[in-house]
């Protein structure tokens, strides 16, 4: 299981995605990417549905990945919106993701990792999920 925390401040979507995601359109505009719309919406295969709660500026969102269970949850400052998804690809990988609704949206990363203790079997799986936080991190849309 996987944990990422964001600092909301503007328009976004953020979830995850497989290989093949379209990144020229928003997370959960194809078969590839599950987003959580800060609309208070679940987005997938570019339908939206109502989910949770919509999302002021300062809020912090959580994500909650298990794999085990093929789920995705989100909660809002602390309180669980229950599981949005429930069918992520089984024996697949997963990518963390977000997109912007508009030019000068922006969110901040607070935090990204597993729960401890730690669920990976090695320390690679960690090196490659930290060295993904690093790029987001780098990103121009990360204040």
């Amino acid at each position: 299981m996987m944990v990422c925390g964001v600092v909301c401040a503007d328009n976004f979507f953020i979830g995850v995605c497989t290989d093949g995601a379209k990144l020229t359109n928003y997370l959960g505009s194809d078969d590839h990417g599950f987003g959580y719309y800060g609309g208070g919406n679940s987005y997938r295969r570019g339908n939206s549905s109502s989910y949770g709660q919509s999302v002021k500026s300062g809020d912090t969102i959580s994500v909650h990945l298990d794999m085990d269970a093929r789920t995705l949850a989100f909660s809002r400052n602390g309180t669980d919106l229950g599981v949005a998804f429930r069918d992520l690809p089984a024996g697949g990988v997963v990518y963390p993701a977000f997109s912007l609704y508009s030019r000068g949206d922006h969110f901040t990363l607070t935090s990204f990792g597993p729960p401890k203790p730690s669920p990976f079997p090695n320390s690679a799986n960690l090196n490659a999920a930290n060295a993904l936080f690093n790029a987001f991190q780098n990103f121009q849309g990360f204040k």
